[in-house]
């Protein structure tokens, strides 16, 4: 996603809206001991979550009920590969 689509989204949502970030990545949530890792922005959007607690793992659903409040979630992947701006190689690291 680029700058200005990300900035285009969010005009059009209410700027009191708490930010989340949501990656549904098969197998990320079983990955462990990563210093890091960078993801892509794929989407925004407004949602309504319940969050809740499973013991010391914070949970969330969607939907409403008695706790739900309306968030603003971005959409992210690490399924990616940045491209510079002429198409050709993936674009380096500056470090």
């Amino acid at each position: 996603m680029k700058v200005r689509d990300l900035l285009s989204q969010i005009q059009h949502l209410d700027a009191d809206l708490e930010l989340m970030c949501l990656c549904s990545d098969e197998g990320f949530a079983k990955q462990r001991r990563h210093p890091f890792k960078v993801f892509a922005v794929e989407a925004l959007n407004a949602s309504v979550l319940t969050t809740m607690h499973a013991g010391d793992v914070p949970q969330f659903s969607f939907g409403g009920g008695d706790d739900a409040c309306p968030v603003a979630i971005f959409h992210i992947t690490s399924d990616f590969a940045l491209r510079s701006r002429t198409g050709g190689a993936p674009v380096s690291s500056p470090v």
